[in-house]
């Protein structure tokens, strides 16, 4: 009778054993499951920050080059940019001038908070700054002229795609141009 009592006493010790490695499996799933989660959310963090990185670039690369398209003449009074389909964009070149390294701080955080008028160019905000005649410059770039300067200017450009956080994506370009006067 003692065996018989001894065994009928651990039958419910197999249920208590597979309830415990069914709770260690349930807990290392849920793990496991969070985790592929978050790193999926990553790499579309990750995924939308580079399509908004590329498109922000497109659009100071699509400036320099209406820069580069802009006559002369428009470039020195600061009238209107030329985009490379020939549409003249007023208020490219309007807003602040650059004097003081402020002012490319105060800049910068207009195209960001969209205080200054901005092109749109696709998604971003673009904004053309003139900083002036570049000093202690060699005057010849692609060839010698008596009435050319060089011109210095920042072009700035945003995007913020909405459901991300923060600021978004904001590029800073230097652009150099040799303008006949």
């Amino acid at each position: 009778m003692e065996i018989r009592g001894y065994q009928s006493n651990e039958k419910g010790m197999v249920l208590l054993t597979c309830l415990l490695v069914l709770f260690v499996l349930t807990l290392a799933g849920i793990y496991v499951i969070n985790t592929a989660r978050i790193e999926t959310e990553i790499a579309g963090n990750i995924k939308a920050y580079k399509k908004t990185f590329y498109k922000t670039e497109h659009a100071v690369r699509l400036m320099a080059l209406s820069l580069k398209n802009t006559p002369d003449n428009d470039i020195v009074n600061n009238s209107k940019v030329i985009l490379p389909d020939g549409t003249p964009v007023n208020s490219a070149l309007q807003g602040i001038s650059i004097k003081d390294p402020d002012d490319v701080l105060q800049a910068r955080l207009g195209v960001v908070r969209n205080s200054l008028p901005n092109v749109d160019v696709g998604d971003s905000k673009v904004k053309i700054l003139n900083g002036g005649a570049a000093q202690g410059e060699s005057l010849t770039i692609g060839g010698s002229h008596h009435d050319a300067t060089k011109m210095r200017f920042f072009i700035f450009a945003n995007n913020k795609p909405a459901g991300i956080s923060g600021r978004g994506t904001l590029i800073e370009v230097g652009y150099l141009r040799k303008v006949n006067k």
